[in-house]
């Protein structure tokens, strides 16, 4: 293959993958699957492994970094950087992602011609669900569009999280396509790979019928609101709005208490932007609205500790969601654990003190050590701020902890209208599936949901709009197969791995 074919199954790749997953302009889901198809190619193609990993790298950094674009955007508008150096960042933020796809096709091209069409095709899945599970774990991690987050707005094709978690739905998806893959390149066999492809596939689909259909859950008893304030971002930190902030956010939540006779009202990520602690005039009308309405109230709100023992830094500041209950108290609060590198913390920040201007403009926040979840009565709201809920782990964790219900609020606003919001959007809703949760996402700017235990969306809101929804849910306490099993994900894919490795590497290599 020369290089102009390559660079065509790149390009390929990259048009799928851009179009597979969410994106402002047509969403595609099996698109998606060319991305894996395309590396399989050219790792199979390439003279040596060390080729296959630079073509691994080329081609993840030409995917990631298209479908991540959006990532220029706050680093512009709200960091100060100039376009010529904010453009490129998606690049930088897609090295990473595109080193470990390196690592793939480094992985397809070293067993190439020792692996039968069975194995080769066993072993795509297995390597690509695990270096789809490195990759959410390393460095801090950074699981974005993995590839079942494509397939999102179809419940039926991601029920296999629940029994596998994303991460190995993941690679049996990659094991469907590594399958017909080889049935394109290998001589030797075409319908057996091809039928195998479509068996894991089909019992995908199937399982997914199966386990709509015949799951049953608790009758939703408990009516939710949440409001989207779609306060504009330049405005949402300068002081003299903070009264109209407020103020309409108690409006709305007045208006939609009314038609709804919502028990439970969720604000976004830092809705207020005041301290909801502090005995404030503002902070204090707060409070007053859940006694007023009689309501759960859950909202973030930047939050605060003092630090007595450190001169240079006397307050540690936290990305914070409290509880106000219908007393008008403030019950109990979750700090957000995982943050943000280069928008919430700086990394190493004595070395790269020339970002210190842009995190002063997004915030600058402590890591939360009280991350349970929020208890009232018989409700165990586990709380995800923003990008945690990309984080399998941390949803896993709140289940643990005794969360009943998730809850994930978040402020999409630094992104504006592009794909980013949709891309989060659908990653939150795949927790709902893995632990078989009702999932309440309120946002800013949207996008705001209600999302079922299946993954099935029961409302939604429009990005860019003002907006109240409402919905029934209900608390679940069974959890899924995934969630008693996750521990074992990740060493079962790391031993099937290195055994398929050590196999093929003692077989004596073949043309295919």
């Amino acid at each position: 293959m020369n290089f102009l074919k390559r660079y065509i199954i790149i390009m390929v790749s990259v048009a799928g993958a851009w179009f597979g997953f969410a994106n402002p302009i047509y969403h595609c889901p099996p698109l998606a699957l060319l991305f894996p198809m395309g590396m399989i190619f050219i790792a199979l193609d390439a003279d040596t492994p060390r080729g296959a990993f630079r073509l691994g790298i080329l081609g993840g950094l030409f995917v990631y970094g298209a479908c991540l674009y959006w990532v220029a955007m706050p680093v512009h508008n709200y960091g100060g950087v100039a376009w010529p150096l904010a453009a490129p960042v998606p690049l930088l933020l897609a090295l990473p992602l595109a080193i470990i796809n390196g690592l793939f096709c480094y992985g397809i091209r070293l067993v190439k011609g020792r692996l039968n069409w069975l194995t080769m095709g066993l072993f795509t899945g297995f390597l690509w669900g695990l270096l789809e599970a490195l990759r959410g774990t390393l460095f801090t991690g950074f699981p974005w569009l993995v590839l079942p987050e494509a397939f999102a707005i179809w419940p039926m094709a991601i029920q296999g999280a629940a029994l596998v978690g994303v991460y190995g739905l993941a690679g049996l998806m990659t094991m469907s396509v590594g399958f017909f893959t080889v049935a394109l390149v290998r001589s030797d066999a075409f319908f057996k790979p091809l039928v195998a492809a479509l068996l894991i596939a089909g019992s995908l689909g199937g399982y997914g019928y199966y386990r709509l259909t015949e799951t049953v859950l608790p009758e939703p008893d408990m009516t939710v609101a949440l409001v989207q304030g779609n306060i504009e971002q330049s405005q949402k930190w300068e002081i003299e709005f903070q009264n109209s902030t407020v103020d309409l956010y108690r409006d709305l939540t007045r208006e939609v208490v009314a038609e709804s006779s919502a028990s439970l009202v969720v604000w976004p990520e830092t809705a207020l932007p005041i301290y909801l602690q502090e005995e404030t005039d503002l902070a204090q009308s707060v409070r007053d609205l859940a006694a007023e309405l009689g309501i759960v109230l859950v909202t973030g709100s930047p939050g605060y500790e003092v630090n007595p023992d450190d001169i240079d830094q006397p307050y540690i500041m936290y990305n914070r969601a409290y509880l106000v209950d219908e007393r008008g108290e403030l019950t109990s609060f979750y700090d957000k654990e995982h943050l943000v590198p280069f928008g919430e913390y700086v990394p190493f920040k004595d070395v790269l003190f020339f970002i210190d201007k842009m995190v002063q403009s997004i915030g600058d926040f402590g890591q939360g050590l009280k991350t349970r979840p929020l208890n009232h009565q018989e409700l165990d709201l586990g709380v995800l701020i923003c990008y945690e809920s990309i984080f399998p782990v941390l949803a896993q964790k709140r289940v643990e902890d005794g969360a009943d219900i998730l809850i994930n609020i978040s402020n999409d606003g630094w992104f504006g209208p592009t794909s980013g919001p949709i891309q989060h959007f659908h990653l939150s809703l795949l927790r709902a599936v893995e632990q078989q949760r009702y999932l309440i996402r309120a946002t800013n700017t949207g996008i705001s949901t209600v999302i079922d235990p299946m993954g099935r969306i029961l409302t939604q809101s429009a990005y860019g709009e003002t907006a109240t929804l409402t919905a029934k849910i209900g608390v679940i306490e069974e959890t899924t197969i995934f969630h008693r099993i996750h521990w074992f994900i990740l060493p079962v894919l790391s031993g099937l791995v290195l055994l398929f490795l050590v196999f093929a590497m003692f077989k004596h290599p073949r043309e295919d």
